[in-house]
């Protein structure tokens, strides 16, 4: 019997295909929403309540707004140049207006706030949130916010209450929004009136004062010259006498009346020095041509030379003529000082005062509870991308294990051979 030859049979290995990721569709981020959509709807829901619960517990702010004219531009110079001899205070360069720069700097200073804290019902509400005196003018300051333009200056007051305040703190804070504004406005003008305008105050009780006495003594001189001339009948005395105590007198008028309006201005708060110095230099003048009239040979020998009685007579004659002069020069002054008084009782005009405000300001319910659901949405996003993740893993996690059935295929060739 022939043998057949034998034949090895040779098995081609068929081609691995690796996996491919599966392209994601917008269907599969539905589909995966829809399988979690319980999940999904609890976190919104839950996300929004929690913000809008929160809205109940939290500080709430009420805002009130009060809008005042500053001075005009012309008036304001002198008011800028006085407070700066006083206070350090900062010139805003962003507004071209420093009337405007000079309330904002006062209205942000210290001082305004050491004034509100004087306030029983300001004090009160700031002492229970704040411990010491320091913390409270801090407070009081970050609650006032100046909002400056070129015509108009805008002072806004922020009062907030504590977490958890009762119906009765919300409704003094809201009622203290707007005394706040108000006081910071009256607190400002005080300023003024005891530090600016004290200036005019000043001026007039030294006018007054230096009229008083410059006028009594013009009483006492003429008094004594019509005792001198009951005694010693009017002396005539001669052209050139009379000439002389004309310019002397008029000269002295000037002296003085520079030297009051030199001492004046050196009591004034603003010190205003190119004034003051102006005044002191034409009192300087003045004095230097009298002394020099008064050196002349052609005036010297001609009082010299009188009898007693004429040079008694001439020197009653020249301080009445220097006083007459002086005294009407007071009493304008004392009258312009009066005018200047009531003019300026008050720098600044109050257009709209602050109104306690109906509704806080924050927090807004409707924005919270939209910014709690877009906070859900995201934690949503993050869970299903947690679930999805997770799931990828798994499955990669199976497929990497090797097959239970590894040579069923081997043994089932074998056999059909």
């Amino acid at each position: 019997m022939q043998q057949l030859p034998h034949t090895t049979e040779s098995v081609i290995p068929e081609p691995v295909v690796p996996d491919l990721k599966p392209d994601v569709h917008i269907l599969d981020y539905l589909a995966l929403v829809a399988r979690h959509k319980w999940v999904a709807i609890a976190l919104v829901l839950i996300s929004g309540g929690v913000f809008l619960a929160a809205t109940y517990v939290m500080p709430y702010t009420f805002e009130a707004e009060t809008r005042i004219l500053p001075p005009d531009r012309l008036s304001s110079s002198g008011l800028l140049s006085g407070l700066n001899a006083g206070y350090a205070l900062k010139i805003l360069k962003e507004v071209e207006n420093p009337s405007v720069d000079l309330l904002q700097n006062i209205l942000e200073s210290r001082a305004v706030a050491e004034c509100l804290a004087q306030d029983s019902l300001i004090a009160r509400h700031y002492h229970d949130d704040s411990g010491s005196h320091d913390d409270v003018i801090s407070a009081i300051e970050q609650a006032l916010v100046v909002l400056p333009n070129f015509s108009k200056v805008d002072v806004k007051a922020s009062v907030s209450t504590p977490w958890f305040s009762t119906a009765q703190e919300k409704e003094e804070a809201r009622q203290l929004s707007a005394r706040l504004a108000n006081l910071a406005i009256h607190a400002m003008d005080s300023l003024f009136l005891r530090e600016i305008k004290n200036d005019a105050h000043i001026q007039l009780l030294y006018a007054e004062s230096e009229y008083a006495s410059r006028k009594a003594d013009l009483d006492s001189f003429s008094m004594v010259q019509e005792r001198f001339e009951q005694e010693h009948g009017i002396v005539q005395l001669k052209t050139q006498t009379i000439a002389a105590i004309e310019q002397i007198a008029q000269l002295r008028a000037d002296q003085d009346e520079a030297a009051i309006e030199a001492n004046a201005l050196s009591r004034e708060f603003t010190e205003r020095g190119s004034a003051r110095a102006k005044a002191t230099a034409r009192a300087s003048a003045a004095s230097a041509v009298l002394q020099q009239y008064q050196r002349s040979s052609e005036i010297g020998p001609a009082f010299n030379e009188m009898p007693e009685v004429n040079r008694v007579y001439a020197n009653l004659l020249l301080r009445r003529a220097a006083l007459e002069p002086v005294v009407t020069y007071l009493n304008r002054e004392v009258e312009q000082q009066k005018i200047n008084q009531e003019r300026e009782k008050s720098i600044i005009t109050i257009l709209d005062l602050a109104r306690t405000p109906d509704v806080r300001s924050s927090p807004k319910r409707l924005p919270m509870l939209l910014l709690g659901l877009t906070a859900g949405a995201a934690l949503t996003i993050l869970y299903l991308g947690y679930i999805s993740m997770m799931g990828l893993a798994v499955r990669s996690t199976a497929a990497s294990r090797p097959p239970t059935r590894s040579g069923a295929i081997y043994f089932d060739r074998h056999l059909s051979s």
